[in-house]
């Protein structure tokens, strides 16, 4: 992971994926905003693109704690960006597919409230869950890791995903 500028003046974080050309374990990555940690409720955003495109793979960047677990957005790099609802007293999960280009640009946005999960993908409602809505407190993981289907990641192959920005707003911005 590297932040720094982009070629246009922007701010860029970075997260660059790998795996060594022995075919030893895919290098990901996996953030935690620490200021949003433990959280209930809220709206989380954030402005991506893939940068450097491999098959091998994917983010689920998840909502997860005590069981339950909200994923937007979640898919292979080289499939389509997708989101689910996993509800917290288990049962059938919530599919929502979005888009199916991850490597242009895109806005994308959970918004969790009292008995409903929406997902957004450039401001337009891709998904709507009210079954078992998480009432707890949360963390959100921008997780990053090798693709669970399709092929696996080469040796001596790479991917990345740049972020441009991400914000979290407490339950109640409205």
């Amino acid at each position: 992971m590297s932040v720094g500028p982009a070629a246009n003046g922007d701010g860029r974080m970075s997260i660059r994926m790998w795996r060594p050309a022995d075919g030893g374990p895919v290098h990901a990555a996996a953030l935690v905003p620490r200021a949003v940690m433990q959280m209930t409720y809220g709206k989380y955003s954030a402005r991506i693109k893939v940068t450097e495109l491999a098959p091998g793979y994917k983010s689920a960047w998840l909502h997860y704690g005590g069981g339950c677990e909200m994923d937007h957005p979640e898919g292979e790099w080289t499939g389509s960006l997708s989101s689910f609802h996993h509800p917290c007293g288990g049962g059938e999960q919530g599919y929502f597919p979005g888009s199916d280009d991850w490597t242009r640009w895109h806005t994308v946005s959970t918004e969790w409230t009292p008995g409903h999960v929406r997902f957004f993908v450039d401001g337009r409602q891709t998904g709507h869950d009210t079954r078992d809505v998480p009432d707890r407190p949360l963390s959100w993981v921008l997780q990053n890791e090798s693709a669970l289907e399709g092929p696996g990641a080469a040796p001596g192959s790479s991917a990345q995903l740049d972020i441009t920005w991400v914000a979290a707003y407490a339950y109640g911005w409205k």
